[in-house]
């Protein structure tokens, strides 16, 4: 078996092609599972279903926590705060829309199953029930 230096451009850019491959990989597939539970889907088609704004901050949110939870495994006291640092300062937004535009001019756009909505509006109710729960208990109680 003979050595190899790795350290060469051709072997370089090789692994930085398959690199950024894997990390958008792993960024659509949390799209994908992300959509798919709120009764959405990616398919070929002309048209793309309306993105309510709802869904596109669940989206947003969603990557951006699970980019962060990847990146910074041992950071999970951060994970919330920083992807809420992201979405305050439009990161995530435009991450998910460049990543909806890239799938565009693959003529791939989302798609909405009969209980997309209902779906979303569960989602959201459920949201604000957990929301509601952390201020009953963070609020001092007299004793």
């Amino acid at each position: 078996m003979n050595t190899l230096n790795i350290a060469t451009m051709p072997i370089a850019d090789k692994v930085r092609r398959h690199m950024a491959a894997s990390y958008y990989a792993l960024q659509l597939n949390d799209l994908q599972v992300e959509a798919n539970r709120l009764g959405y889907f990616f398919a070929q088609a002309e048209t793309a279903a309306t993105m309510p704004l709802d869904l596109a901050f669940h989206l947003a949110w969603n990557t951006e926590y699970t980019r962060i939870r990847r990146e910074y495994p041992n950071a999970r006291e951060n994970w919330a705060r920083w992807t809420a640092d992201n979405m305050d300062n439009g990161y995530a937004q435009g991450n998910l829309r460049d990543m909806l535009a890239a799938l565009t001019a693959l003529g791939i756009r989302l798609q909405e199953t009969p209980l997309a909505l209902a779906l979303l509006a569960d989602e959201k109710y459920r949201l604000y029930e957990i929301f509601d729960r952390q201020n009953d208990s963070s609020e001092d109680h007299p004793a």
